[in-house]
């Protein structure tokens, strides 16, 4: 048996706030709102954009326009790709560590060598050349923007050379 969500019901969980409409029930991580329809957790802005342009293009996921998390205003509700919903929001420490460790597993580096690059005293460019590196890459490493230790929080703080 499918249950009929109307737009009507769906509107009855918001309050208005200057233009946007705040999503009062259930919110994933507390930005995300969501609604239980047949038993399945469902994304209450992608219902609304379903509701209101009666189809849903392939590939995409509903945002919104504006800044309030809890929006679900069918005007502030955009349909875009993942990365372009994402873009200029902050990463949380630990999506960092992952996305890093990712890029690590198919690297032509290894931890070792990292800790053998930062330790040498030899010239940047005859590193790369050792190690096949773009230019500039072995003093990226030996300044810390790559390869960053993230094995703790007090990784890295020890004494300097």
């Amino acid at each position: 048996m499918t249950q009929e969500i109307t737009l009507a019901a769906l509107l009855a969980h918001t309050k208005l706030d200057d233009t946007c409409l705040i999503w009062t029930g259930h919110a994933s991580l507390g930005k995300y709102p969501q609604m239980r329809v047949g038993g399945k957790v469902q994304p209450v802005r992608r219902m609304i954009w379903s509701l209101v342009h009666e189809t849903m293009p392939h590939g995409l996921q509903v945002g919104v326009s504006c800044d309030t998390d809890l929006c679900v205003h069918p005007d502030c509700l955009v349909a875009r790709k993942r990365s372009k919903i994402q873009k200029g929001k902050s990463i949380l420490p630990d999506v960092r560590i992952k996305i890093a460790l990712a890029r690590r597993a198919g690297s032509k580096l290894t931890l070792d060598k990292v800790r053998a690059i930062r330790t040498s005293g030899e010239p940047g460019k005859v590193i790369e050349a050792a190690y096949g590196l773009k230019p500039g890459y072995a003093s990226r490493i030996r300044a810390g923007l790559v390869w960053a230790d993230s094995s703790s929080h007090w990784a890295g703080l020890g004494a300097r050379a």
